[in-house]
């Protein structure tokens, strides 16, 4: 890895430990007993075993007092020195709680102790007021300023630290642990001149100072990459350990870290914090220990999560939450979304007080945002956002809960969110704005999206997310058929003629040639060309490949043998692609169009089998049965009209009908009917239903040579098609003709020629021209059927009218008109 130090050496900036480390230890603040309390043997026994060290005696002895009847002020005074006990036992909530009990205001140990709790407990904004009002009053302790200097430091303020201490390390009597401290947060913002003319002051002469002195060596040599330099530094220091601050102890561990993953030994590096935290498990500081451990993760190839799982179900509770946290962040990198899940939630579950509580509703809504559940992913987001104790962390989540609404197609939310979270972090402004700007395109609200995109371009001239927001409104435009968009496209060509996305900008234009209602192939094609010659990334490649399959399938001189090849080299080449389906189905249809209806069927049935989440699956499956048809396979073609009915589609009367009409051609016309009626059950409109009416009637005129009544049952059908008035004329009049040719079978030639006159005469209101196939089938067999009888001058009416309609059978109409009137001597009109 590459070694960075502005992540790695501010150790205790993001430390949440015990601020006060150069402060005396609480336990010598202790307030002389009142008078009251000089005779009490517990509370004495109580006071011994804190000085011992035993602070777990102490609460026990403590809480026997207040037991016990007492004066207020008596017992005001046991409160405090049993909430001292218990944050020395490593119980700080506890110590937060005892607090609640003393009446405000506090006083200045009580308020200090409050501070430390807070701290150790990672609540940092909420004690670095305690420590400022403390060090802010006239004659204040020395202690008291170099903790709040050390709180803002830890969150993040370290300028400010420095603000605070310079003036006090200004004085010539002014301790050399405070100017070592100085020294520290120098490094941390790489002003190593002036932590170098500083330490020129520093003289250390105490065992602890001298310590103080050899860390802020291996810093000082860390900075200038000496990396076994610092090595040796730090282990001078950890040596002795007896006696050192959490503070030191923490902050060498780290460097020690630090100077391992600078000669690029991050297995090592983990080896001495998990070696650290698990002899130290109540350590202050174990926040940035357990932070730093996690990027070290992050780094190796295959981390083991034994310890975090270990810590996590083992005391103190400090450690185990932070365990429990890491490893649900650990299990979220190895994609073991559910094992994260379960995790984070039995760390919000056990500690809703955390400090962590916040980032913990953060990482679970992003968990559950991967499983898509939305709804209790929002839910945890919005949590967080309450939580949030920091504008940079609500940013942080606001652009997570914004990024659900997008995906989620909530523009005018995820708007809102963004332009919030800009507000919030200055270090995320400038995407947060691209994305608002995004969001208002995605609303087509091009007069919002000009405010971000100028408001952006004020702040970041420079800025190369300028370039993207003019591609991604030409691109938008191009996708919702906005005229503007070959106009913005072209913009971004000119003004931006290096931008690395240039070849999506080209795409786009010859999209927009390829699919104009003036269609411009030349054009289309000259922007694929550039497209080509421009570096493609993502999915551009995929695109202009595509793209190029349907210009040449539309080309006048189209090379169908080129086309599909064109199709093959994508299927070859991305066979994982979302527009795979897109490039089968045009193979499909070249094939089919050749007449090659085997090579049709593969793709059509590759298709349906191969990608069924495809739209266009039911009707390849169609497509297919249509092929197999075509080859004569009839059999597997009513396998694949089956296949298609279960898609309870669009399709499935269709493959009802196709179904029909095999079966009619092989004779099975019970079989035939009883399709018809399944399509006349689910009530169809148009063609279908004018269809499955004529195929009914015609499969019972076919199977009227057994059974007459079937004929009457075809003549039902037959009138009911004639009878619907939205069925075109070209219906009415087959259905009326095949009415006819019914009667005649039944021998009622009277009412057959009824039944063919009004194909040739169609009732009233109608506009439709009759003339069709089935007009002249009529007219002639009435006709035929006339002269049948003998009826020489009806027929000739007939023939008359037909040859007045001026169809493609008048001249025929007129010759036979001329004919009867020859042999049968009819002259007059």
């Amino acid at each position: 890895m590459i070694y960075r130090p502005e992540i790695f050496l501010p150790h205790l900036r993001r430390c949440a430990v015990a601020v006060v480390c150069f402060a005396a230890p609480l336990l010598s603040i202790a307030e002389k007993p009142p008078v009251r309390l000089a005779g009490n043997a517990t509370y004495h026994q109580a006071l011994r075993a804190m000085d011992e060290g035993i602070p777990q005696v102490a609460i026990q002895k403590l809480n026997e007092c207040l037991a016990s009847k007492l004066e207020a002020p008596d017992r005001v005074a046991v409160i405090f020195q049993l909430a001292r006990a218990e944050f020395a036992a490593g119980r700080a909530e506890e110590t937060l709680k005892t607090l609640q009990q003393i009446p405000a205001p506090l006083n200045d140990d009580a308020t200090f102790l409050k501070a430390r709790a807070l701290t150790s407990t990672g609540r940092l904004t909420d004690a670095l007021p305690l420590y400022h009002a403390l060090a802010a009053r006239s004659g204040a302790s020395l202690d008291y300023k170099l903790a709040e200097a050390e709180c803002l430091h830890a969150t993040g303020r370290t300028a400010e630290s420095i603000q605070l201490l310079e003036p006090l390390a200004a004085d010539t009597n002014a301790p050399a642990i405070l100017k070592l401290r100085l020294a520290d947060f120098y490094i941390g913002q790489k002003q190593i001149e002036q932590c170098e003319e500083l330490l020129k002051g520093v003289h250390a002469f105490s065992t602890v100072e001298k310590k103080w002195r050899n860390y802020i060596d291996g810093r000082v040599l860390l900075e200038s990459k000496n990396y076994p330099g610092a090595m040796a530094a730090f282990d001078d220091v950890l040596k002795t350990p007896e006696g050192l601050s959490e503070n030191l102890l923490v902050g060498t561990t780290l460097g020690r870290t630090d100077a391992l993953l600078a000669m690029k030994s991050p297995e090592a590096a983990d080896n001495v914090l998990e070696y650290f935290l698990g002899q130290h498990p109540d350590v202050s500081g174990i926040d940035i220990l357990f932070r730093r451990l996690d990027q070290i993760y992050r780094m190796e190839k295959d981390p083991s999560d034994s310890e975090l799982q270990k810590w996590s179900e083992s005391k103190p509770a400090y450690r185990a939450a932070l365990a429990t946290f890491y490893l649900a962040k650990a299990y979220a990198r190895e994609q073991k979304t559910d094992k994260a899940v379960g995790a984070i939630d039995a760390f919000i579950a056990t500690y809703p007080q955390h400090a962590l509580l916040a980032k913990a509703h953060l990482l679970r809504g992003r968990l559950l945002l991967e499983q898509k559940k939305i709804a209790p992913a929002r839910q945890s987001l919005q949590t967080a956002m309450l939580l949030a104790d920091d504008r940079e962390l609500l940013a942080v989540v606001e652009m997570s809960a914004a990024a659900a609404h997008f995906a989620q197609g909530e523009f005018a939310q995820a708007q809102a969110l963004f332009r919030s979270a800009a507000e919030h972090s200055e270090r995320l402004w400038q995407r947060a704005i691209f994305n608002s700007a995004l969001s208002w395109l995605k609303q087509a609200n091009y007069d919002k999206f000009l405010v971000d995109y100028k408001e952006l371009s004020a702040r970041f001239p420079d800025s190369e997310l300028r370039s993207e927001l003019v591609l991604e409104e030409g691109l938008l435009q191009a996708r919702s058929g906005d005229p503007h968009a070959a106009d913005t496209l072209q913009i971004f060509i000119r003004d931006f003629p290096k931008h690395p996305r240039l070849a999506d900008a080209n795409l786009a234009m010859a999209e927009i040639s390829y699919l104009a209602p003036a269609q411009n192939l030349p054009l289309a094609e000259n922007y694929l060309r550039v497209a080509n010659t421009a570096p493609q990334a993502g999915d551009s490649v995929e695109r202009t490949e595509y793209l190029a399959i349907f210009i040449a399938d539309a080309a006048k001189d189209r090379d169908e043998n080129g086309v599909m090849k064109l199709c093959r080299e994508f299927i070859q080449a991305h066979p994982a692609s979302p527009l795979l389906a897109d490039v089968r189905m045009k193979l499909g249809q070249v094939c089919f169009r050749r007449e090659d209806y085997s090579g049709a069927q593969t793709q059509f049935e590759t298709i349906a089998h191969e990608m069924a989440g495809s739209p266009y699956a039911e009707a390849a499956l169609y497509i297919a049965a249509q092929s197999a048809l075509k080859t004569m396979n009839t059999e597997r073609a009513l396998e694949l009209f089956e296949e298609v009915k279960k898609f309870n589609g669009s399709l499935k009367n269709y493959a009802f009908q196709q179904q029909a009409i095999m079966k009619s051609q092989v004779g099975s016309g019970k079989e035939a009917i009883i399709l018809y009626d399944n399509i006349l059950a689910a009530k169809p409109d148009g063609d279908l239903r004018f269809a499955a009416l004529c195929g009914r009637g015609e499969n019972y005129f076919l199977m009227g040579g057994a059974d007459p009544k079937n004929f009457e049952q075809a003549i039902v059908a037959f009138d009911e098609l004639a009878a619907l008035p939205d069925a075109p004329a070209d219906w009415r009049s087959q259905a009326l003709y095949m009415k006819g040719k019914c009667l005649e079978k039944l021998n009622r030639p009277s009412e057959a020629l009824a039944a063919f006159y009004d194909v040739l005469e169609p009732p009233r209101g109608r506009s439709d021209s009759p003339l069709n196939i089935w007009f002249y089938k009529a007219g002639f067999d009435a006709a035929h059927t006339l002269e049948a009888q003998e009826q020489w001058k009806p027929a000739l009416a007939v023939y008359k009218k037909l040859a007045a309609a001026d169809g493609p059978r008048a001249e025929e109409a007129k010759a036979r008109v001329t004919q009867l009137r020859l042999e049968h001597f009819i002259w007059e009109e």
